[in-house]
């Protein structure tokens, strides 16, 4: 699946929270207008769709959907499926590499960008 940058400006935080009031916008430095990026994973999280890319820092982070434009929408033949039910707070589904799906200590040491967790992903990019 590949997607494209439509926008490098976004709400800070999900789509439950601007709806609430939150609006804080952030300009996203690790993403280039245009710029086409390969997605290794995709998670619902708090009504919002996010995309796992390698950004232009070369590290794993997860963007907002609406940030971005679909190029490609073919499905990696090899990616895996989690449902965790409706919730407040949290993950309702997740999409992506074996690893990311399947082991929630990769997924959280993803986000904290922890170095054990980046070069399992970075073994998805070469692959």
């Amino acid at each position: 699946m590949r997607i494209r940058c439509i926008e490098i400006e976004g709400y800070q935080f999900s789509r439950k929270d601007v709806r609430e009031g939150i609006t804080n916008r952030v300009k996203h430095k690790g993403l280039t207008l245009n710029k086409s990026y390969e997605v290794y994973g995709m998670v619902i999280f708090q009504e919002g769709l996010d995309y796992l890319i390698l950004d232009d820092h070369d590290m794993p982070m997860w963007y907002s959907a609406e940030l971005f434009e679909v190029e490609e929408s073919l499905l990696p033949s090899k990616w895996y499926h989690s449902f965790f039910r409706y919730e407040e707070f949290g993950v309702t589904a997740i999409w992506g590499y074996f690893e990311l799906v399947n082991f929630q200590e990769h997924f959280d040491g993803l986000a904290e960008q922890n170095e054990q967790d980046v070069e399992l992903f970075l073994k998805q990019v070469d692959m």
